[in-house]
């Protein structure tokens, strides 16, 4: 949705947006990120600690939703709560409740970010 696009630029001049659904039962297990897609997709010369992906969740946690970074496990998130993830950084996702677990996932410059966080205060 343009929505989507017009939020993520307010915090990026590059980025690179995708969605997660998870449906009940499934998991995705530990991994990291390369975020090579962005930085070929966007020709961006970066190294890793360049780069931040900005995973939001979609809905309210609901029971059995579950996602883990670098061992760190996360629940009770609210729609629009976001974990970032830096590249290279080991998390995991599932879904053992009822329902599909949504995220939306918005990759871009770290340094855009961290500027956007200390704007916002």
């Amino acid at each position: 949705p343009n929505e989507l696009h017009e939020f993520a630029k307010t915090i990026f001049s590059k980025y690179q947006i995708s969605f997660t659904m998870i449906p009940p039962g499934s998991v995705i297990p530990e991994h990291y990120d390369t975020m090579y897609s962005f930085t070929s997709k966007t020709n961006t010369n970066t190294d890793d600690s360049d780069i931040v992906r900005l995973n939001i969740f979609m809905k309210d946690w609901e029971s059995g939703h579950y996602f883990e970074l670098n061992r760190e496990p996360y629940t009770d998130w609210k729609q629009g709560d976001c974990i970032p993830i830096i590249p290279n950084v080991r998390h995991l996702a599932g879904n053992l409740g009822k329902t599909k677990r949504y995220t939306l996932q918005i990759t871009g410059q770290r340094n855009e970010f961290e500027r956007y966080v200390s704007h916002k205060g």
